[in-house]
């Protein structure tokens, strides 16, 4: 039932633009909407105002996100201003919404609705399988390697067939051999990765034109957020389905365009003004989130980049504090003032979970770990191990995924002796062997395991069928959780760790109760079947995993990992030429401006304090580099920050008998010293095996120690 939410409702404390969002329904908007500008709340209230004030039925139309937990949080949001008329929507991320589509359409494409969805992890083996089946010495062409050049193609829409390979790598003559293998391993698992979700959709819709028409005429209104974020595949899907109607409504922000490095494409936002030329566009500026300083801050950042369309963030909340810009003497250093950071911020009764950590490689948060250890302050990675990594997960899900669906292969290798049932690698290489010379699936060669001559293990092989079999019928009526029971029970999954005295299996009982505790939020939330199950797990991103996790306690994450959240306090560290922006950036103006939408991101997730960190030597794999603030850094005017931490050290004043660090030699002290200015040469004396050396501070940076 639709709840009466009249228009008044829904457009009061909207401001200009966002009213006109709201209300501009039909025909092709284009939303540019600055960060923390109420995008999220623009686009609920635009459904909403479909509904009740145009009479949509709700089934009409589609919104597309790319987390779950940003799918979650707009179908909550949509469901309180229409109610349960928000069942009936489709809210959901590209993925999980091609996943729907590729259910009821397996037939059409040489698949059964009980798909297996590969993750990376799964991906990942199968590729070094194939590899390793067509002879590829995998110590020389790096099966990760291949597996990226794979995903790539897929996402340019490109198959074995059509494969161009970009670039010179080295593993680039064996890809489209091992691309061709992988495709015709899939279509023995009955399996799609992550990256054919979209590849295939498309693929049916351009084959099938009548299951697009179908398509087309249900989703009669369409909105897609972070359009900006779009790959060639996801671009291509989007402009099939809108183009009949064209009542299609993207949100993005070039400025936060950071996803380059996996196929995304910003330039979809300036297709979107070819493809619908009657389009109209719109600018939310106003941002809800970060102090004035803050937002004037990123604005000068961000104005650096050329060919962009002129956007300026704006806020009330009032100028707030300067951001704080800290030059530290190395990354201890960094970490350490970090850490004091923190602290102060409690002791002003703050909690942790108000500091976020944010860095450009995941290597940096080593040092901020050691001093938040030491001082006993809760912290979170994100990004690190999570449940779904754990090693018992994985094995349960893999039980989950071989039943429902006999044809994987992945699955049913990981769980065959696990637990142990004397059926050993010997075995098993028979019984594949026996599958590919029969042309069966493993599972089919499993159940005739009596009949493959010298197969010492045959009666524990059919032992194992039987109990595939009965877990399969046990699956048919069941909820989630009752099967998982059903699985944990007759497999000796969980009695296997039950009976361990190893603390370690302890906490993999612990683990296993974790996920009876989501299965069972699951049957309440959906009531959805195994394969719904698997789906929703296999779909979600890193945000999602970790997006549970509400201790008190500092988070750490990479700035690519903070899209689209919001902190109290942030830290920034390593804001240096060569780590922000990137050495692998600097090579070309594109690879450069995203460095600088990527700063942006980490500048605009801050809501009141913001702290922004370099360091004047910084050591990575055992080298000792010097270098130079970010640009960044630079592009903000003096008037916003307030700096701190140590002199810049080439601007020292040396002299004899003072003691120095060397980015190479180490710790010595000035024995000599001849010239002045650039021309400044200094004899120093190591402390190591070096002994003494002739320096020109002028092209080695000397750290003084006193």
């Amino acid at each position: 039932m639709t709840k009466a939410i009249n228009e008044e409702q829904l457009l009061s404390s909207l401001n200009g633009p966002q009213r006109e969002a709201v209300v501009t329904t039909d025909g092709p908007l284009l939303l540019l909407a600055g960060a923390g500008s109420g995008k999220t709340s623009v686009m609920t209230r635009r459904i909403a105002y479909l509904t009740n004030v145009k009479k949509l039925d709700p089934w009409n139309i589609l919104a597309i996100t790319f987390t779950n937990k940003a799918a979650r949080e707009m179908s909550e949001r949509v469901r309180q201003w229409i109610g349960d008329a928000a069942d009936d929507m489709w809210i959901c991320t590209f993925h999980a919404m091609c996943v729907k589509i590729l259910r009821r359409e397996a037939r059409h494409l040489d698949l059964t609705p009980t798909f297996t969805i590969l993750d990376a992890d799964d991906q990942a083996s199968m590729i070094k399988q194939c590899m390793l089946d067509l002879n590829h010495d995998i110590k020389k062409f790096d099966p990760a390697s291949v597996q990226w050049k794979i995903s790539a193609a897929k996402n340019e829409l490109q198959s074995p067939a059509t494969f161009v390979s970009a670039g010179n790598s080295p593993v680039d003559p064996i890809v489209r051999g091992v691309f061709l293998a992988y495709e015709q391993q899939l279509r023995r698992a009955n399996a799609l990765d992550f990256d054919d979700l979209i590849g295939k959709t498309v693929t049916l819709f351009e084959t099938f034109p009548d299951v697009l028409k179908t398509y087309q005429e249900k989703f009669l209104y369409i909105h897609v957020d972070e359009y900006q974020d779009t790959n060639r595949a996801q671009y291509q899907l989007i402009h099939m389905l809108a183009r009949e109607h064209q009542n299609v409504c993207v949100v993005g922000d070039a400025d936060q365009a950071i996803y380059r490095w996996r196929g995304a494409d910003r330039a979809n936002l300036d297709y979107f003004g070819r493809d619908f030329p009657t389009h109209k566009m719109i600018k939310l500026e106003q941002n809800y989130r970060s102090t004035e300083t803050i937002l004037k801050a990123a604005n000068a950042v961000i104005q650096n980049n050329q060919n962009r369309v002129e956007k300026s963030l704006w806020s009330t909340k009032g100028a707030g504090e300067k951001i704080a810009v800290y030059a530290a003497q190395d990354a201890e250093d960094e970490a350490i003032y970090t850490l004091s950071k923190i602290q102060a911020h409690v002791g002003d009764g703050g909690r942790f979970s108000d500091c976020t950590v944010l860095y450009r490689a995941n290597a940096q948060s080593r040092a901020v770990e050691d001093v938040l250890l030491q001082a006993a302050i809760p912290y979170h990675v994100v990004g690190g191990m999570t449940f779904y990594d754990r090693r018992e997960i994985k094995d349960v899900m893999a039980y989950l995924k071989a039943i429902a669906n006999p044809q994987d292969e992945i699955s049913l290798l990981r769980i065959i002796n696990i637990p142990k049932r004397s059926i050993g690698e010997g075995t098993i290489r028979k019984l594949l062997d026996y599958a590919h010379d029969e042309d069966l699936t493993l599972m089919d060669a499993i159940k005739q395991a009596k009949k493959i001559e010298q197969l010492k293990s045959a009666e524990q092989v059919a032992r194992f069928a039987q109990l595939m079999d009965s877990l399969q019928e046990r699956m048919i009526g069941a909820t989630v959780t009752e099967f998982l029971h059903d699985v944990l029970r007759e497999t000796g999954y969980r009695e296997m760790y039950a009976q361990s005295s190893k603390e370690e299996d302890r906490a993999r009982l612990e683990n296993l109760d974790e996920l009876d505790r989501i299965t069972r939020s699951f049957d309440r939330r959906r009531r959805g079947s195994v394969l719904d199950f698997l789906a929703e797990t296999s779909l979600m991103t890193e945000v999602d995993r970790n997006e549970n996790d509400e201790r008190d306690a500092v988070r750490l994450m990479t700035v690519h990992a903070s899209k689209g959240l919001e902190f109290p306090v942030v830290f920034v560290l390593g804001v240096e030429e060569t780590v922000f922006p990137h050495s692998r950036s600097l090579d070309t103006l594109e690879g450069v401006e995203e460095e600088r939408n990527l700063f942006y991101v980490a500048v605009t997730r801050a809501k009141d304090k913001l702290h922004l960190s370099y360091c004047l030597e910084r050591s990575t794999f055992g080298q000792v580099h010097m270098n130079d603030p970010s640009r960044f850094l630079q592009e903000i005017p003096e008037d916003f920050t307030e700096r701190t931490g140590a002199d810049p050290v080439q601007e020292a004043r040396f002299e004899i008998g003072m003691s120095v660090r060397h980015p190479q030699y180490g710790v010595g002290v000035i024995t000599d010293l001849v010239g002045a200015g650039e021309e400044q040469m200094l004899s120093i004396t190591f402390r190591s095996k070096y002994g003494t050396k002739d320096i020109v501070p002028r092209i080695t940076r000397l750290r003084v120690l006193g």
